[in-house]
């Protein structure tokens, strides 16, 4: 019962948009695929669009996107779903561009649409000249940023 009552369950979960979930942990086989996957499902049932993808794949095809010419429809599909899922994040390294439309994606949805990440890296809690090129530290240092803003008092 430990572990599992810390989580929400899928089916009483709503989807907001203005939550940003994150599912980590650092070994493979703990559920978060499973778990991502749940919430999607149940998103879906309530009449949510819902996109899962895998990161490394988002990224390959973004790639040949840009080859062919449909990568302004692919990104478009990637920020307009309600839910987007993406799983297997922080498996591999990221180049500078790939980073790039990773934030450009995230940043384009702040706010605006749900956004479930299922990593396998931990949030490093500040960058370090060492970690400038962690695949983690833009999108860990936005949602920080942005959790920070969240949560100042309002003026009454």
């Amino acid at each position: 019962m430990g572990q599992q009552s810390r989580v929400a369950s899928p089916a009483t979960a709503k989807i907001s948009p203005r939550h940003s979930i994150g599912v980590n942990g650092r070994q493979t086989g703990t559920g978060k695929s499973w778990l991502a996957c749940a919430f999607g499902r149940q998103a879906a049932r309530l009449g949510h669009s819902v996109l899962y993808v895998r990161v490394p794949r988002m990224f390959e095809d973004l790639a040949l996107a840009r080859l062919d010419g449909s990568f302004p429809r692919i990104i478009d599909k990637l920020i307009r779903v309600q839910l987007l899922i993406l799983d297997d994040f922080g498996t591999h390294a990221l180049t500078d561009q790939q980073r790039f439309h990773l934030f450009e994606i995230v940043e384009e949805r702040y706010q605006r649409k749900s956004t479930l990440i299922a990593a396998q890296l931990p949030v490093a809690p500040s960058p370090t000249p060492s970690s400038t090129k962690s695949c983690t530290i833009p999108t860990a240092s936005l949602f920080k940023a942005r959790a920070c803003e969240n949560k100042k008092p309002r003026p009454s």
